[in-house]
């Protein structure tokens, strides 16, 4: 494909995301067009898969010689990083590590760095990612309400209805993350003291965008689920409310997601540990446990909560949900439950990278600050619900 076939996707992207803005300004949605301009970006996106694919592929197939000559040029860099103390991970890179199939693990020559274990939220992992680079926007359409049919009388006009088009806009943010790391890296090898500082920089990068995923303002920050809304400034998200957590809250969750003749697919539930733990308290009337929870072994951040005949997924979010007890009654929102991928991040640029050495000198830590332009939001009409903790209602007298 080559990247002059990766700019055009990129530029007829953006010139869709134009077009659907123009029909919004001008009041006149086509669904046609819509579904075919949807239909377009699908095909463009699994090209732009199918190219990350092949650059992998072609990765793993390198002869010992291209092998050595990588390691050369990822010296040169390091030893351009230590010198200059800066550095820029390409859009690709910080992409595949927004993303469950990319990854932070060192290159093969590189040994010798250790980092915190479970140190970020797995939604980070579930959500979508794409690259908008070159786009100031990015607007993606969704049907809020679809048409409803009516019954033809002779001699009368048909007054059926048309479906309902809003719109969710991705604007880009500046995101900062500063993090921090010893001074003793300066000590490693080059290869190690650039690894190191760009596993501090990325691991930053992840767990910032997962705290924003699930409650950026959008106002200075991306939309979060939490307060994901429309260009019409109306709430995108569904709500269940809660008293307690007891043995009919997660029935209460499921079945509030999706329409009047579903229950809405792939959902999973995210929850602060602390309200898992309440879940795993709750006892029937035998004295029983209500819940079984299953934490994965491969990934104890995500698990199973099974209840009767329901079986959720769970991703735990303590980084960035309240949990019931600190939750204020009728304001906070102490859960989540949906589809993850029906929230989208983009990334507008390239991920720059500094290394500070005099802001915690006196500590022996370097600082490592990250920047680059990121955007978010709910791209799915009730595509969350948020569950709300409510004050119990008072008993009688």
């Amino acid at each position: 494909m080559g990247l002059k076939r990766i700019a055009e996707i990129n530029e007829r992207k953006k010139e869709i995301s134009e077009n659907l803005e123009r029909m919004k300004a001008d009041e006149e949605i086509d669904i046609v067009k819509v579904r075919a301009f949807s239909a377009e970006v699908d095909e463009l996106n699994a090209e732009l898969e199918k190219e990350h694919e092949r650059q992998n592929l072609e990765g793993k197939l390198k002869n010992p010689q291209s092998r050595i000559e990588a390691k050369t040029e990822a010296e040169t860099k390091a030893r351009r990083l230590m010198d200059t103390k800066r550095m820029v991970i390409p859009l690709t890179e910080a992409r595949s590590t927004l993303m469950s199939s990319g990854d932070l693990v060192a290159p093969t020559e590189v040994g010798g760095v250790n980092d915190p274990f479970n140190v970020v939220s797995s939604i980070i992992d579930q959500v979508q990612v794409e690259s908008l680079e070159g786009c100031n926007t990015y607007t993606e359409a969704y049907i809020s309400a679809w048409q409803d049919a009516s019954t033809r009388t002779e001699g009368s006009a048909n007054t059926g209805t048309d479906p309902t088009f809003k719109a969710a806009e991705i604007k880009p943010y500046n995101l900062n993350v500063t993090s921090y790391v010893s001074r003793e890296i300066q000590r490693m090898t080059p290869l190690n003291y650039a690894e190191k500082v760009r596993q501090g920089a990325l691991i930053g990068l992840r767990r910032k965008v997962a705290q924003w995923i699930v409650n950026g303002n959008g106002s200075t920050q991306i939309y979060g689920i939490l307060n994901a809304k429309n260009t019409d400034s109306e709430k995108i998200t569904a709500e269940v409310s809660i008293s307690a957590i007891d043995e009919n809250t997660l029935k209460t969750i499921v079945f509030a997601y999706g329409g009047d003749e579903n229950v809405g697919p792939n959902a999973r539930l995210f929850v602060n540990k602390k309200d898992l733990i309440k879940f795993a308290a709750v006892r029937g009337s035998d004295k029983k446990a209500v819940y079984e929870i299953t934490p994965d072994g491969s990934n104890p951040n995500t698990g199973i909560i099974k209840e009767g005949g329901l079986s959720v997924p769970y991703t735990i979010n303590s980084g960035a949900l309240k949990d019931f007890d600190t939750a204020t009654a009728e304001t906070d929102h102490i859960m989540i439950y949906g589809d993850p991928a029906n929230y989208k991040i983009g990334l507008f640029g390239d991920y720059e990278i500094r290394v500070d050495e005099s802001y915690k000198f006196a500590e022996g830590l370097l600082s490592i600050m990250g920047e680059v332009m990121v955007g978010g939001n709910v791209v799915v009409k009730d595509g969350f619900v948020l569950v709300k903790k409510v004050a119990a209602a008072s008993s009688g007298s």
